[in-house]
């Protein structure tokens, strides 16, 4: 049956004039970290909580939008892995963060640095550098002194990725426990563009 389809639909493909005309998987994504749609978010996150309860099937939700290579990106989905690792106690101590999932047309890996370890909390803000939070100007002059933060955002698909560093100018920690994180954050790529966007997840804790 599929391969009579197939056969049918070869004419068309090749003496067609007006070109296929197929939209981007990003048209059926939403940001829910806005007023209007943080209901969907949060029952989203509800649904992944039970199962995280029964089988660890979904260890949160994420919702992002922003701008990275130039592509306009809008994606929202289930988290399948959240680990916090702590962070050496000299350079950077504390916690790394880092979330994996699965989106239109790639995996989606964000690593994120400066968390406190409970019952010690992180700081909502700006995070800029290994040292200090810090306005914008000043988060400037770290990216040109090349004192980023050590976070990164990576794009997989069909063996090739976007690796970028980034620059976390504002987050908002509504949760941060042994065994929750909630927050929303925006961000800058240090190869141009801008990210924001909405998590919250149920992280393991692995060894460093």
């Amino acid at each position: 049956m599929w391969r009579r389809l197939l056969l049918v639909g070869l004419p068309c493909l090749i003496h067609c004039v007006a070109p296929i005309d197929a939209p981007s998987a990003f048209s059926e994504e939403s940001y829910l970290c806005d007023a209007a749609h943080i209901a969907e978010f949060d029952a989203h996150v509800e649904e992944c909580r039970l199962e995280w309860a029964i089988d660890r099937s979904c260890a949160g939700y994420m919702s992002f939008r922003g701008i990275a290579d130039l592509q306009a990106i809008v994606l929202d989905g289930r988290v399948s892995s959240a680990t916090f690792v702590a962070a050496g106690q000299t350079e950077e101590p504390g916690r790394q963060f880092t979330l994996t999932a699965d989106a239109p047309y790639f995996e989606f890996v964000l690593k994120l640095n400066h968390f406190g370890i409970p019952p010690e909390k992180s700081k909502s803000g700006y995070i800029c550098d290994l040292n200090a939070s810090a306005p914008d100007d000043i988060c400037a002059s770290s990216l040109q002194a090349g004192q980023t933060s050590g976070e990164v955002l990576n794009l997989e698909a069909r063996g090739g990725n976007l690796l970028a560093l980034l620059t976390s100018q504002w987050r908002e920690i509504e949760i941060e426990t042994a065994d929750e994180l909630r927050l929303t954050l925006t961000a800058n790529l240090a190869r141009g563009g801008q990210i924001e966007g909405c998590i919250d997840v149920f992280p393991s804790t692995a060894a460093p």
